[in-house]
């Protein structure tokens, strides 16, 4: 399933996968009463979803990271936060039964800090303390996609 199945493995080469290039492709923040007040910010309950697209292209495969990320303040939306962000990748003697799992699940998690860095810088122009996505568990959205059932 991927762009480089084609190539003849090198058996010289270390197997892994490289970000060959990786780039944000949307940016949306929307604020719509503008920020919540400083003391209060501890209060507002944040929802995450992400979703992971891959792609076979000529001589790689590409990987899609969007990511909704909504908070909620009293009840109301304070901001709402949707990403895109791309990543082309090779993959050197990676085993065929393993190579969607690095694209669904190392992919994503090895593009986090590159995410962070966005919605952070978007969060402190819309007057909100900074914002960093520690954990999303790749391997259970994975899993769901997969199976086409939810994991609980």
């Amino acid at each position: 399933m991927t762009g480089n199945a084609s190539k003849p493995i090198d058996p010289t080469m270390q197997p892994g996968f490289f970000l060959d290039q990786h780039f944000l492709t949307d940016l949306s923040f929307e604020s719509p009463r503008g920020p919540v007040p400083a003391k209060e910010c501890e209060n507002i309950q944040k929802k995450l979803e992400a979703e992971v697209t891959t792609k076979e292209t000529e001589g790689s495969d590409m990987v899609l990271l969007n990511l909704t990320l909504e908070a909620k303040y009293q009840q109301r939306t304070a901001f709402l936060c949707e990403i895109t962000y791309c990543a082309y990748v090779t993959m050197n003697n990676i085993p065929e039964q393993v190579k969607s799992q690095i694209l669904n699940v190392s992919v994503p998690i090895s593009l986090i800090p590159f995410l962070n860095n966005a919605i952070d810088h978007a969060a402190k122009a819309a007057g909100y303390p900074g914002i960093n996505i520690s954990h999303i568990d790749f391997q259970k959205i994975f899993q769901e996609k997969t199976s086409g059932q939810p994991i609980h």
